[in-house]
């Protein structure tokens, strides 16, 4: 009964923290070798200009968005990045939206809290925005140095629509997907389990101990 239990909170443990083991997947990337991207050139992102970039998802239906990664442009306004979905960018479908303030040029990490999942063959947009104006510190979404090209624009004004510049450099980003169903679970909620389980065995051992006790003291008194 004792190794049961045991066995019982071990696998539990591991069913509860399995998810964890999933291997997330790049599905679409315009980094180089060791994330590489053109660090001296930028697509400015500020109130007179949003700038988005789109891929054809491929992979297989039903994964889930895990995080995305962008290289941006330190600027004291903060940036506005979206994820959305659809043919036509000008009616896209929004799924997710992150706010970050970024004060150090780089890779910046957004790691999905809704895990929207994907479709094969659809289209996806990451749009990255600017609301706050400087033009002497604009906000900048650094561009690929791989040779990858089509990115699109949008001006300040909102009757405007998304514009395709194709033969521009793409930006630098990746994209990254995992099972949706394997979404690690948070510590709390493993810790809960495994206390939970680890409570009914000590209870289970504690009844047997004092089970065991009574046995001796009983036959103790037979053979006085």
């Amino acid at each position: 009964m004792q190794r049961s239990l045991r066995r019982l909170v071990v696998i539990a443990a591991f069913t509860a923290a399995g998810p964890g083991v999933a291997q997330a997947q790049v599905v679409s990337s315009t980094f180089g070798p060791s994330d590489s991207y053109n660090t001296s050139l930028f697509y400015f992102v500020a109130p007179f200009q949003a700038v988005a970039q789109g891929f054809a998802y491929g992979g297989a239906s039903g994964l889930a968005l895990a995080q995305i990664r962008l290289a941006l442009r330190a600027t004291t306004g903060g940036y506005l990045i979206s994820f959305r979905t659809g043919p036509d960018l000008n009616t896209a479908t929004n799924l997710e939206t992150w706010s970050r303030q970024v004060l150090a040029s780089g890779i910046i990490t957004l790691s999905s809290v809704t895990v929207p999942s994907l479709v094969s063959g659809d289209m996806y947009w990451l749009i990255a925005q600017n609301f706050q104006l400087n033009l002497n510190n604009p906000g900048g979404w650094f561009l690929s140095d791989q040779g990858d090209l089509g990115v699109y624009s949008h001006s300040a004004n909102p009757a405007d629509s998304w514009e395709n510049n194709p033969s521009f450099a793409s930006a630098a980003y990746d994209v990254t997907v995992t099972d949706a169903a394997t979404v690690t679970p948070e510590p709390a909620s493993v810790l809960l389990l495994a206390t939970g389980l680890g409570g009914i065995a000590f209870s289970v051992r504690r009844r047997r101990s004092a089970s065991a006790i009574r046995v001796q003291a009983g036959s103790g008194r037979q053979a006085s």
